[in-house]
């Protein structure tokens, strides 16, 4: 393979590396983003309350003529005197809850209409899925870079013209080499 097919495969690598890197991280700043906030909830949502589910959101999305369905709960409580309606941003299918069911929440005591629902975990899941993807597409693309800069460093070492010193080196570390002053010593 001549040095101009190679040197375009290695850019072609190099191409796909950065890819994968700055896709990992996009992905992995994705990721972060939603544990970012599922945390800051958990934080901030201290205050136990009783809720009961007051109906079933339907979602629907249509894609090339199918239609499908998910559904979010709509909780209703009440704190310090005060009714609150609050609709959950997991949906899903099929639904999680069902109508008049009890559920536990947490909620914000600084703003009551910010709720933490203990028993979904779909954030999470979501958050850990793609901060640990796009670390592995990250890792994953840097060690394609790492593997091809080495490859690269390597291939112009042997493709330099050999000096008189580099023969005389390699020839002193050959096993035919005799060292004559060594011998009269």
């Amino acid at each position: 393979m001549s040095g101009r097919y190679v040197r375009a495969f290695a850019r072609e690598r190099i191409f796909l590396a950065v890819f994968l890197i700055l896709f990992g991280l996009g992905f992995g700043a994705g990721g972060t983003v939603v544990l970012v906030g599922q945390f800051g909830s958990k934080a901030r949502c201290t205050v136990e309350v009783q809720s009961v589910v007051s109906e079933m959101k339907e979602h629907v999305s249509h894609d090339k003529g199918h239609s499908s369905y998910t559904y979010s709960p709509v909780f209703f409580y009440e704190y310090n005197g005060q009714k609150y309606k609050r609709q959950s941003s997991v949906a899903s299918d099929p639904p999680e809850y069902s109508e008049g069911q009890q559920v536990t929440l947490k909620i914000n005591p600084d703003d009551p209409t910010e709720i933490y629902v203990p028993d979904e975990n779909t954030g999470w899941v979501l958050g850990f899925v793609f901060a640990g993807a796009g670390a592995a597409i990250f890792i994953g693309g840097a060690a394609v870079l790492i593997y091809t800069i080495h490859q690269g460093r390597k291939a112009r070492q042997q493709s330099r013209p050999m000096t008189v010193e580099d023969e005389l080196q390699q020839y002193q570390n050959s096993d035919s080499y005799t060292n004559y002053d060594d011998i009269f010593k």
